[in-house]
């Protein structure tokens, strides 16, 4: 079973040793960064957070400067793969908003630029070098508070919502939907944050109810495929009959995160992070469906 973590805001003067242990040894030990650019005079205005496998030392760090930018986000090498860094970046995040920032940024080194959009960073403008490493610059616009419900109008929106729910989901995702239009369930973005959650946590479960496999003909591939490589995590299936005069469609994150779009027809709906309550409600509807629901050998033939 995989641990479970703590992870806290740091105080500067009292948990200095141990984030200078942690930078230490992955930025200038493993990434031979220069020390003169590793310790760079921000530390001290800057906010932290510390991660620590529950009852034992930190293994994790991460710091946000007082203009918005997330950086130092380091996990020592043994605790890797486990979903931290998932995690402190989610805290960056929430801390900025809590904070009162409408957007935060980072450079990301080039080969975690999957990692950082898969959290719904955006890559803006050319590859440049930092400490001897290729870097993009990478922004992410968020709410005043990252619990506030947000009104969704456009498939975009919509799309921005899932991939953000998926960014924060812990073990379960659930997803209820007539189709899964490109537009927004073939989008990179999309598909490589579902990727990162259910490759990156063995005990994650993502399970995609469809009102038919009509459209998935056309729209979808991209989930299909993965689907196929990350069986044991991930399954689709088909609504059957009896629950076909269901209109929404909507995806809650371990029963306490849900976007709704109570017409599935248009886009306009609801992203919340505030009312676990009505998530549960949703989960509980779900796991009904899911009950009343089918595997299609359609959708395997599909990505055959």
């Amino acid at each position: 079973m995989s641990p479970s973590f703590d992870i806290r805001l740091a105080d500067w003067d009292r948990d200095r040793e141990r984030i200078r242990s942690i930078r230490e040894t992955v930025f200038v030990v493993e990434q031979k960064v220069d020390p003169e650019l590793e310790w760079d005079g921000e530390d001290e205005s800057s906010l932290h957070v510390l991660a620590a496998p529950s009852g034992e030392a930190p293994v994790a760090t991460g710091r946000l400067q007082p203009d918005g930018k997330i950086g130092r986000m380091a996990v020592l090498e043994q605790w890797r793969g486990q979903g931290l860094g998932k995690l402190l970046l989610k805290h960056l995040v929430q801390a900025a908003a809590d904070a009162g920032h409408d957007h935060v940024y980072l450079h990301a080194q080039s080969h975690a630029l999957p990692f950082y959009a898969a959290a719904g960073f955006v890559a803006d403008g050319p590859e440049f070098d930092e400490a001897g490493i290729p870097h993009r610059l990478m922004r992410r616009v968020i709410a005043a508070s990252a619990t506030a419900a947000r009104t969704l109008t456009t498939y975009d929106e919509y799309g921005d919502a899932v991939i953000d729910l998926f960014a924060q989901a812990q073990r379960e995702v659930d997803l209820f939907t007539p189709d899964l239009v490109a537009a927004v369930y073939d989008r990179p973005a999309l598909v490589e944050a579902v990727r990162n959650f259910v490759l990156g946590n063995r005990l994650s479960r993502v399970r995609i109810l469809l009102r038919s496999t009509d459209s998935v003909v056309k729209e979808g591939r991209r989930l299909l495929e993965l689907a196929d490589r990350a069986s044991t995590s991930m399954a689709f299936r088909v609504l059957n009959e009896d629950f076909q005069d269901r209109s929404d469609a909507f995806v809650t994150a371990d029963s306490s995160v849900f976007a709704l779009r109570r017409q599935a027809h248009t886009w306009n709906g609801v992203y919340d992070q505030s009312r676990p309550e009505i998530a549960r409600q949703l989960a509980h509807q779900f796991n009904e469906m899911w009950e009343h629901s089918h595997a299609d050998p359609q959708l395997r033939r599909l990505h055959i």
